[in-house]
């Protein structure tokens, strides 16, 4: 797996500010669309080699934990893992 760059906080801000990136509301309703009966711990807007992707980690009821990456841009789930 190709390791991500994470934006600071105000980059992105600014990235949903722009309308760049779809707002990570909508990311984290998508995933969790994806990953049903789950918890989400952490959303992460990150620069992957070819465009802006939400890496959201979330907690299944099982106790697994779950990665899913949304494209940015479109908010659509990219891969769960």
């Amino acid at each position: 797996m190709t390791e991500l760059s994470c934006l600071s906080s105000g980059d992105a801000a600014e990235a949903v500010t722009s309308r760049r990136v779809v707002r990570p509301v909508q990311a984290i309703s998508t995933a969790m669309r994806a990953v049903p009966d789950s918890d989400v711990l952490r959303a992460v807007l990150c620069r992957d080699p070819q465009a802006l992707v939400y890496r959201i980690t979330v907690l299944r009821r099982d106790g697994r934990m779950m990665r899913v990456t949304v494209d940015a841009p479109s908010g659509n789930v990219l891969v769960v893992h």
